[in-house]
């Protein structure tokens, strides 16, 4: 059977129940006069129930005014559906198409399932198109991340085969340190990934935030020390229970962000418990985060202008990671203006 459209059945559909409406009020009225007749003598002065030819055609034109209004109120009925649903189609024949930015529109909202079909769909739309652009603007990002360090592989490795640069300490040095740049890439986009999926595995273990965070200063210290940035700290003994793996990542990452951007001077660093939560704080004498930014500091490649960029390296995907990993744990990050004068982050982690 070939299929016809919900306009055209909906049409078919009123006109039936008109004329089956008519059909059952035409028999009803004449069975109970016959009724009427042969059991109570009589229900006019003659008897008659045949109908005359002046009846007959007020039948059928009873039948046809009521045919002809119920067409037009399915017609204007059918159109407040089928003009959503039209709209609906078209849209999804253009987002199959490639065109993610294409949308339903609903002119009424005199139909409410209608109407929240409608908007589901373009709130899915619109879900699909955000994704599919940071999908895009992930992979060329991760591109232009990934091409610095392999270029330069490629080309001292090129250099080494033809005999242009002498192999001495200094350039295997150089080499270690592009591939200790890709495997923290590779990394930080791991544990990012894993974090969106829910998979981002939490080794939790009862730990001391202070001994945490007086080895990842030990560690960041040099660094710290040659952007003349001194660490002065105020931390509670907390106990805390978490992944100290992760936890001393996340510090580790914020304190390299410090030593990338701030200005020379002190980097404060406390840590104290409030509210069953132990809040970490790390402020620095930079020149904080310009306002726009700042909404957007903590998603993966979200940086400052390209210039500032190259300039102090990175690859926008510390703080990101920061992020995931106090997700995971059931806690927040977030960036304020230090009174120091630049930065500021806070950790609220759960102590349990």
């Amino acid at each position: 059977m070939k299929p016809i459209s919900l306009n055209r059945a909906l049409i078919i559909l009123m006109m039936k129940m008109t004329i089956y409406s008519t059909i059952i009020a035409f028999s009803v009225y004449y069975l109970t006069t016959w009724v009427a007749v042969k059991y109570y003598g009589r229900v006019s002065a003659d008897n008659d129930l045949s109908m005359t030819g002046f009846d007959w055609f007020q039948f059928v034109i009873i039948n046809l005014l009521s045919l002809i209004v119920s067409t037009l109120a399915t017609i204007k009925l059918s159109r407040k559906i089928i003009h959503p649903l039209l709209t609906l189609a078209d849209a999804s024949r253009k987002i199959s198409s490639g065109e993610l930015s294409a949308r339903a529109v609903s002119e009424s909202v005199y139909i409410k399932e209608t109407t929240e079909l409608i908007s589901d769909f373009n709130s899915m739309a619109q879900r699909l198109e955000h994704t599919s652009g940071e999908i895009k603007t992930w992979n060329a990002a991760i591109a232009h991340e990934l091409r610095t360090p392999v270029t330069i592989l490629h080309g001292r490795l090129q250099g080494l085969s033809d005999g242009v640069f002498f192999p001495d300490e200094k350039l295997y040095k150089n080499l270690l340190k592009q591939v200790e740049g890709l495997a923290r890439i590779i990394e930080d986009l791991r544990t990012i990934s894993l974090a969106e999926s829910g998979y981002l595995s939490i080794k939790a273990d009862r730990v001391n935030i202070k001994t945490e965070i007086a080895c990842v200063i030990e560690a960041i210290l040099p660094a710290l020390t040659s952007k003349s940035i001194r660490p002065v700290t105020r931390l509670d003994n907390i106990s805390v229970l978490c992944d100290p793996v992760r936890i001393r990542q996340a510090i580790l990452a914020i304190l390299d962000n410090v030593t990338r951007y701030a200005q020379p001077g002190i980097v404060l660093i406390s840590s104290f418990e409030k509210n069953d939560c132990v809040i970490i704080t790390v402020e620095d004498e930079g020149k904080g985060v310009e306002g726009e930014l700042q909404q957007t500091l903590f998603e993966p490649f979200r940086r400052a202008e390209d210039s500032r960029s190259r300039e102090y390296g990175g690859s926008g995907l510390g703080l990101a990671v920061v992020n995931a990993i106090l997700r995971a744990h059931g806690g927040n990050v977030a960036y304020f203006k230090s009174e120091l004068g630049g930065a500021g982050f806070r950790i609220e982690l759960p102590t349990k």
